[in-house]
């Protein structure tokens, strides 16, 4: 072998080895560093050159330093963290919720039982005003409590808002991060005859995990080394060496609602999913909309169906019964494009319908639709949508006649029929008098009556004819063996409606439920026993009946009336389950969170023990290369010793 030769092979041995071990040194140095992949120098053998006695080694050389990276298992993870951030910051939020509603110092469940315990107490002493006072004081208690729920929720929605814009704020810088580095590793591998600048590399695809945190992201190779990164359904974050940034708007049809758009305005909130970005889309849409509406709808169905029976009743002066609690009706909030400034009628009809959706009524320049908004779903809408015949679906009643929408029109209206009730209601009635613990009619057996005979459960269920001496006054009902002809007896009606009522002791004794003709159709009273021919009874309005608790029983027997969820719910069952779907909500997201954990950590695990530092395995070639190095300069100093030996034997 030629010394030349030898001198060579051990130069570039000695070059290649101490590049290996600086390899090794900068894989020790960063065994600490987040994101850091461990780095292999490949040596390959120079080429060989031919001779007549054959091919003759010219050393070895560094083909390329290599991080360890399995891009696969980058995909996994920055999935897995992507879905755990998700239900992390969901079950933060919801397990927030879940507190509020079902607190028992803050939920509505005591301050519904000691409403109700006030009213059944003016039930047993109506006269009471002690017991009206402390029915007053707790009402008020009601109401209150269904003002700090609702400012809760208010609160923890603003909250939200905040965190919806510094999301998007992280996201951008990410995204400007990595439009940057792109157009360093392009120009670091430009330098560098195009070998990759790893720690580069690894810089970038530790932003994209931290992007991932906030966002699920996909990502795409480029040829030039710069890879995209897109979000959404693909909407382009980073595009090579430019950032295109996400912004937050308003909803054009609801201001407080945070939107995010893209580019030129492009809404892409409904297509951001997982990150805590798509935690926090989840919460608002699938909890907090839900528990808004959900306590709304329980004040709205409280204050209906309270007011209803409590202005059925009379109270102390002998005055009809007024409404018990002041609520807000159905929202309306017009799409700012709308070319009229007018929009539709709502009202509630039927509160037993109502759900805990928002929903977009609109006219596409052909029909009008109704879509909820908490699944995306149509619903069904009879009548025509004028004044005489509204649209009615889901308890809600709808006239578009004051549009007058024709062909090519375009208008949208989100209407939120129990959203901001529990934030607005009041309590009407603040002096104990009002309560209207009495019925304004009571029926009368004459002492002269002679049968068995007897008049009970006089209920008023319309007050349009009340008071009866303003229509009419009295009505007397008396019985007549022959009332119907025929020999069919019955009662002949003086008064009133007038006519006859058919009722047979013989096998009616057990007692028989009329209801008055109109214009007294909101009358009816139970007959029972045997009267005999000339016996009669009265219906007259309740002069002083301070005593009479008919009206206030009525209003207690709502504490557990289904007048909820299509009559299956009352008021508390109503609540219970808010409070029963918000906790199983949360622990739900609680166990998926600490299932996509688990699955995260053990891909983390998997990475770490192909890309991660490994100090053994650094000690181990740390000892190898160096002893290459050593063996290498051993060959050099063999070398230049031949050489010097040759010098001399040729200078000799």
């Amino acid at each position: 072998m030629a010394i030349g030769d030898l001198l060579g092979n051990s130069v570039s041995a000695l070059l290649t080895f101490q590049r290996a071990l600086a390899t090794t040194s900068h894989n020790i140095a960063n065994v600490n560093t987040e994101g850091y992949s461990v780095q292999r120098a490949e040596l390959v053998s120079r080429p060989t050159s031919g001779s007549a006695a054959g091919f003759i080694g010219n050393g070895v050389d560094i083909a390329t330093v290599k991080r360890m990276r399995d891009q696969f298992l980058e995909v996994e993870i920055r999935s897995n963290t992507s879905t755990f951030e998700y239900f992390d910051m969901l079950y933060g939020f919801a397990r927030r919720v879940e507190s509020v509603l079902g607190d028992p110092d803050t939920g509505l469940n005591q301050t519904f039982n000691d409403f109700f315990s006030a009213v059944e107490t003016v039930a047993n002493d109506p006269s009471s005003l002690a017991a009206r006072s402390a029915m007053v004081g707790s009402g008020q208690m009601l109401v209150g409590q269904f003002h700090l729920l609702h400012q809760a929720l208010q609160s923890i929605g603003s909250e939200l808002n905040g965190e919806l814009r510094n999301v998007v704020s992280e996201i951008n810088s990410f995204g400007n991060s990595i439009a940057k580095i792109n157009r360093d590793i392009v120009f670091a591998q430009s330098r560098a005859s195009n070998q990759p600048p790893n720690d580069l590399l690894d810089k970038r695809d530790q932003l994209i995990l931290e992007l991932s945190k906030l966002v699920d992201v996909s990502t795409v190779a480029l040829d030039d080394g710069s890879v995209s990164v897109s979000v959404g359904n693909g909407q382009s974050l980073v595009l090579g060496f430019e950032s295109q940034p996400l912004s937050v708007t308003n909803n054009p049809l609801d201001p407080s609602r945070l939107e995010m758009t893209v580019g030129f305005g492009t809404e892409i909130t409904e297509s951001l999913t997982g990150g805590r970005i798509g935690g926090l889309l989840g919460f608002r849409d699938q909890m907090l909309d839900p528990a808004f509406n959900g306590l709304g709808r329980v004040a709205i169905g409280l204050a209906e169906t309270f007011n209803q029976q409590h202005q059925l009743g009379q109270d102390l002066d002998g005055v009809l019964g007024q409404v018990f609690f002041n609520t807000a009706g159905p929202e309306l909030l017009p799409h700012p494009q709308n070319t009229t400034a007018s929009g539709p009628t709502v009202t509630i009809t039927d509160v037993g319908q109502l759900t805990v959706s928002d929903y977009l009524l609109r006219f596409d320049g052909a029909v009008w639709s109704l879509t909820r908004q908490s699944n995306g779903q149509p619903v069904s809408m009879s009548g025509t949508g004028t004044d005489a015949d509204p649209f009615v679906a889901d308890g809600l009643s709808i006239s578009v006649q004051a549009l007058g929408a024709v062909a090519g029109d375009d208008y949208r209206f989100l209407v939120r029929p129990t959203r901001a009730v529990a934030g607005q209601i009041t309590q009407a009635i603040t002096d104990p008098d009002r309560i209207a613990a009495a019925s304004p009619v009571r029926g009368e057996s004459v002492s002269a009556n002679l049968g068995t005979g007897a008049i009970s459960n006089v209920i008023v269920t319309d007050t349009t004819s009340i008071p009866l001496s303003s229509n009419g006054g009295d009505i007397t009902l008396t019985f007549d063996p022959d009332a119907m002809g025929a020999g069919v007896p019955g009662f002949v009606v003086a008064g009133g409606p007038g006519g006859t009522l058919a009722y047979d002791p013989a096998t009616e004794s057990a007692g028989k439920t009329f209801v008055l003709a109109p214009p007294f159709g909101g009358l009816s009273f139970t007959i029972s026993g045997i009267p005999v021919a000339g016996d009669y009874f009265v219906l007259q309005d309740n002069i002083n009946g301070v005593g009479d608790n008919r009206n206030v029983l009525m209003l207690a027997e709502l504490r557990d009336a289904l007048t909820l969820s299509n009559g299956s719910a009352s008021y508390q069952d109503a609540y219970i389950q808010l409070v029963g779907d918000s906790g199983l909500m949360t622990r739900q997201t609680e166990i998926s969170r600490d299932t996509q954990q688990s699955a995260r950590d053990f891909i983390l695990e998997t990475r770490e023990s192909f890309s991660g530092v490994n100090l053994d395995e650094e000690a181990a070639d740390l000892l190898r290369y160096q002893q290459a190095y050593q063996a290498s300069a051993r060959v050099i100093v063999v070398a230049n010793e031949i050489f010097q030996e040759l010098l001399a034997a040729v200078r000799g």
